[in-house]
C-alpha cells in the first residue's frame, strides 16, 4: 500500500503538557508576548514560557525580559508557524516537503520529541533519489538515528551512491566509519569499501597535513575485514589510482595490516557479529605504593594473549586510568607537593610505545572518563582551588583537547559510561559546596546548539546517592554498583538505547551479600559483567571477581532476574583495579 504523502505525527498521549488550554488560549489571542520573524517577514506570535518549555535551547533568549522577539532567517513562514502549534498542541503536519526544514529547526531548537516525529515519518520514505539530502542532514546534525535509517538504501545502492560527487563533501569521518561497519552492508564487498576509504582519505581536508589523511585511513581500514582481501586483490588494489592518491604511509599500512589479518588467528573470544570483531582483554593495575610512581599491570585470567603486560609506567599519583583506542591513557592527578596537573601519559599495550601527549585545558583530580570509538572525554574535577564542572574531549588524531558545555551540575568523585548511539552518561559523585554525595544522572549527546557539537540533559535520577561508583553498560542497560553507604554495595541499572531514553527508570538489581567499603569495579568484556571490590577490613574477600548472570542461563532473560555468581579469585596483597582492553582483529 502507497504511503501517504501528508502525515500528522502527535506526541505521546501521557505527555504532562495541557495542550488543550494552551491551544483555546492561543485562538483567543491571550499571554501572546512574543513575536519569531520568520525568512520572509512575517510574525508568528506565542507564549514566551512556552516557547521556552518545549524549546530548551532558545529558553534563555524567550525568557529575556528585554527581549520580544527573535529572528528565524532560515526558515519560512509555513515552518515557523508549524513549529509553534506543535509547541501548542503536540501535533504537526509532516510533508516530503517540509520534513528536511522541521528536522533541522527541531534540532536547533532541542526539541527531540519533533525530531522523532521527523524521523518516523523518513523511516520508510527514503529512496535512492532523496536519500542524499538526508545522509547530508544526518552528519551535518550528527545524528545516529537519522543515518541508521538511511543505511539500508545506501547498502542497495552503495557503489552509486558513494561515488557521487557530494558523498565525501557530506560526510564525516566518524560516520563513515559506522557506515561501513553496520551489519546492513554486509552484503557490499570489502573492496568496495576500501575504495570509498581510500578516495575518502584523497579528498580530505589537508589543512593539518598529511598527518591527518594517514591517521584517518588508518582508524577507516580497521572498518573492513581484510581477511576477504587475496594477495592478487590486494596487489590490484595497492597498484589503483584511489590507492596511488594517498601517502606511501597509507600504502605500506594496507600492505601490514593485511598481512597481519592473515596471520592472527582467530579467538574463540570474539563477538560473533561481524560489527563486534573484537578481542577483549581483562587485566588488573596496582596503584604505586607510597612514595612510588610506578603502574603495574598483569594479564589476570591467565590466557594467552598478544599482549604485552610486562612493563611498568610512571605517572602522578592519583591520576586517572582509561582505555581508549588501542591505548591506555593516564590523565590527570598530583605531584608530591599536591599541586593538581593537567599531565597526560598514553602508553599502547600492543605495540609497546609510551608517549606524552597534549595536556588537558584544566588540572583535574578526581574527575572521570569515558570514550566512545572517537574521542576521550573527561569530567569535573577537583583544579587545586575549587571544584569544577568543566568537561573536554581529546582527539587523538589531531593529539588535541577541546572544550565542551559545562556540566548541569558541578561535582567531583563521580563515573561516567558511553552508550552507543546515545552519548556519554555521568552517575553520582561529591558536591563540595553542601558536602554531600548525589544521585545525579546526566547524558551528554551531539547537538547543534550554538557553536558545540554536544549538549547536556538531566536523565533520571538514581534511586540512591553515589560517590565514585562505579559503572558499566550491559544489555541495552547503565548499571551502577557501590558508592553508597561505603558498607554492603547496591546495584541498580536504567534501560537506555538509542530509542529508549526519555521515560525509563531506575531499578533495584541483585546485590552482593558481602562488606564492601572499599572501591569497586565493573567490568563488561566479552558479552560478559564482573564485579570486583577491595576491603581493607576484610582482606579474605579482596581478589574475589563475580559475574552477572541469568539463573536460567538464557541469554535472553531479563536483566532484573540475574544474579551474581564466582567468577574467579586472583591473588590480591594490594589494591587491583580491572581494566578492559580492546583490539580490533
Amino acid at each position: 500500500m502507497a504511503l501517504v504523502e501528508q502525515w500528522t505525527f502527535t506526541e505521546h498521549p501521557t505527555s504532562p503538557m495541557p495542550f488543550d488550554r494552551f491551544e483555546k488560549l492561543r485562538h483567543r489571542k491571550k499571554l501572546l508576548d512574543f513575536h519569531i520573524i520568520s525568512k520572509d517577514g512575517s510574525k508568528v506570535v506565542a507564549n514566551r514560557f512556552l516557547l521556552a518549555v518545549r524549546f530548551p535551547r532558545i529558553a534563555d533568549t524567550v525568557t529575556d525580559e528585554d527581549r520580544a522577539c527573535m529572528e528565524w532567517k532560515r526558515c519560512n513562514a509555513d515552518i515557523v508557524e508549524a513549529a509553534v502549534t506543535f509547541a501548542y498542541t503536540g501535533r504537526v503536519e509532516i510533508t516530503m516537503t517540509n520534513v528536511a526544514s522541521l528536522f533541522l529547526l527541531s534540532t536547533t531548537l532541542g526539541c527531540s520529541t519533533l525530531t522523532t516525529g521527523c524521523i518516523e515519518f523518513l523511516e520508510h520514505r527514503l529512496s535512492v533519489e532523496n536519500v542524499e539530502i538526508f545522509w547530508s542532514i544526518a552528519n551535518a546534525t550528527l545524528n545516529s538515528e537519522l543515518m541508521g535509517i538511511c543505511v539500508p538504501v545506501i547498502a542497495d545502492n552503495f557503489d552509486d551512491f558513494t561515488g557521487r560527487s557530494t558523498f565525501n563533501a557530506s560526510t564525516d569521518a566518524e560516520y563513515l566509519a559506522l557506515l561501513l561497519k553496520d551489519d546492513r552492508l554486509c552484503g557490499v564487498p570489502e573492496y568496495s569499501k576500501l575504495r570509498v576509504i581510500a578516495t575518502w582519505c584523497a579528498a580530505a581536508a589537508t589543512e593539518d597535513g598529511e598527518k591527518y589523511q594517514v591517521d584517518c585511513f588508518k582508524d577507516l581500514v580497521q572498518s573492513i575485514d581484510l581477511r576477504k582481501f587475496s594477495i592478487d586483490v590486494c596487489a590490484k588494489l595497492c597498484a589503483s589510482n584511489q590507492m596511488n592518491n594517498l601517502p606511501e604511509e597509507c600504502r605500506a599500512y594496507f600492505i601490514s595490516a593485511w598481512m597481519s589479518s592473515k596471520t592472527s588467528p582467530r579467538s574463540s573470544q570474539v563477538a560473533s557479529s561481524p560489527r563486534n570483531a573484537f578481542r577483549d582483554y581483562l587485566v588488573a593495575y596496582q596503584l604505586p605504593p607510597h612514595h612510588s610512581s610506578m603502574y603495574e599491570f598483569e594479564n589476570i585470567l591467565g590466557e594467552k594473549t598478544d599482549v604485552n603486560l610486562n612493563f611498568q609506567v610512571s605517572s602522578l599519583q592519583g591520576c586517572l586510568v582509561t582505555f581508549f583506542k588501542d591505548s591506555i591513557y593516564f590523565t590527570g592527578g598530583y605531584h608530591w607537593n599536591g599541586s593538581i596537573s593537567d599531565r597526560v601519559d598514553r602508553v599502547n599495550p600492543f605495540s609497546g610505545s609510551v608517549s606524552r601527549v597534549s595536556p588537558m585545558s584544566h588540572a583535574r583530580y578526581g574527575h572521570c572518563a569515558a570514550a566512545n570509538d572517537q574521542y576521550l572525554f573527561v569530567f569535573g574535577a577537583y583544579s587545586g582551588e575549587l571544584y569544577v564542572d568543566k568537561c573536554e574531549k581529546y582527539d587523538p588524531i589531531r593529539d588535541r583537547w577541546t572544550r565542551l558545555p559545562d556540566m548541569i551540575t558541578r561535582r567531583s568523585e563521580n563515573a561516567a559510561v558511553n552508550v552507543p548511539d546515545v552519548g556519554i552518561v555521568v552517575v553520582g559523585g561529591w558536591q563540595d559546596q553542601v558536602r554531600r554525595k548525589v544521585n545525579f544522572v546526566e547524558l551528554l549527546s551531539p547537538s547543534m546548539e550554538g557553536g558545540n557539537d554536544w549538549s547536556w540533559k538531566t536523565l533520571t535520577p538514581m534511586l540512591q546517592w553515589r560517590i565514585r561508583p562505579a559503572v558499566a553498560y550491559f544489555r541495552g542497560c547503565v548499571i551502577v554498583a557501590g558508592g553508597n553507604d561505603g558498607v554492603h554495595a547496591t546495584f541498580e541499572y536504567l534501560t537506555l538505547t538509542s530509542r529508549y531514553h526519555n521515560s525509563s527508570q531506575w531499578t533495584q538489581l541483585d546485590g552482593v551479600n558481602k562488606a564492601c567499603s572499599g572501591p569497586i569495579f565493573l567490568a563488561e568484556f566479552n558479552g560478559r559483567l564482573i564485579f570486583a571490590a577491595w576491603d581493607p577490613n576484610n582482606k579474605a574477600y579482596n581478589g574475589e571477581m563475580l559475574e552477572c548472570m541469568s539463573d536460567s542461563g538464557s541469554e535472553h532473560s531479563e536483566l532484573g532476574v540475574f544474579t551474581w555468581k564466582p567468577f574467579r579469585k586472583i591473588a590480591a596483597e594490594r589494591e587491583k583495579r580491572l581494566l578492559v582492553l580492546r583490539r580490533r582483529l
